[in-house]
């Protein structure tokens, strides 16, 4: 049981409150590019695709692969600990040497790494507009790597019509133990060139204090947590049929302690500390250009 407190009342000491779980206020079409057909109705796609839009991320506090395989069907983990997980599709899963689910940031691909220590990188998840989960067998679309699916992350493009920003925030306490877990969260879109050029930046912070206790070491919360990252995106419209787009990510996780433990208890024997760090820098230029009848993309 969680009791999660805005970070507005927070600061101002006022109250507390409980977001909202995702819900379904009106049918939303969704379009989907999972496909490589261009934009489409999800229900008009001849693959197997889930789509969770922006807004239900939001609503349902979404924030990272975990989160994501608790909605779609499917869709599971084996979790070697926050930015280290392995992601299953209808069974099939990434094992030494061969990686099964393959992961797009748009038009990146984040292959995992596999082995037994290193799996799929787990950046976290603000200011998206939609996350596509395509279910395998299917090679043809996205290669080799991707027999058992793929997942796509569609982020929030730079918006050069206008100004916009968001702030968000909670702070989580874990009743069995205590623990407390931060989370904040930033973006802003600002136009350079009103309708030409518009810049999108997006920063968060986690910290999370850990549940695991290490009685051989004498260590309570052994599996502490820190999380910190972002993105930076340019896009520059060359007339009305052609967008350039730069993108540059980063992100930085820090773990004391794998938070795996007995199954009965939050505790975990042993006299030797695993403690995991993960950075992710990446880099993206794309040039799309429509040509009425299809699109010509270069990545």
């Amino acid at each position: 049981m969680k009791t999660t407190t805005s970070l507005m009342a927070l600061l101002a000491g006022i109250g507390i409150m409980t977001p909202a779980l995702a819900q379904n206020d009106a049918f939303e079409e969704i379009l989907v590019t999972g496909a490589k057909r261009g934009a489409a109705s999800i229900q008009d796609i001849p693959y197997n695709i889930s789509a969770v839009s922006g807004l239900t991320l939001e609503r349902a506090r979404i924030d990272d692969l975990n989160d994501i395989s608790r909605v779609v069907p499917g869709l599971s983990m084996v979790d070697g600990g926050p930015s280290n997980k392995q992601i299953v599709v209808r069974g099939l899963s990434a094992t030494a040497g061969t990686e099964q689910v393959s992961v797009y940031y748009d038009e990146i691909p984040a292959a995992g790494i596999g082995g037994t220590n290193v799996n799929q990188t787990d950046l976290r998840l603000f200011d998206l507009e939609r996350v596509e989960v395509l279910r395998g067998p299917q090679g043809t679309l996205y290669g080799a790597g991707s027999q058992a699916g793929t997942i796509r992350y569609i982020m929030n493009k730079p918006d050069a019509s206008g100004f916009a920003a968001a702030v968000d925030g909670s702070l989580g306490f874990r009743s069995r133990d205590g623990g407390e877990r931060l989370n904040l969260n930033a973006m802003v879109n600002a136009p350079v060139v009103n309708d030409i050029l518009a810049i999108r930046a997006v920063g968060y912070y986690r910290n999370t204090d850990g549940f695991l206790d290490r009685p051989d070491l004498g260590i309570d919360g052994s599996d502490k947590e820190e999380t910190y990252g972002g993105r930076v995106m340019a896009q520059l419209n060359i007339g009305e049929n052609t967008t350039f787009l730069a993108s540059a990510y980063y992100q930085d996780t820090t773990v004391d302690d794998n938070p795996r433990g007995l199954p009965d208890r939050d505790v975990k024997p042993g006299f030797v500390l695993e403690p995991f760090d993960d950075e992710v820098e990446m880099y993206n230029l794309t040039l799309e250009h429509d040509l009425g009848w299809g699109s010509v993309t270069a990545t």
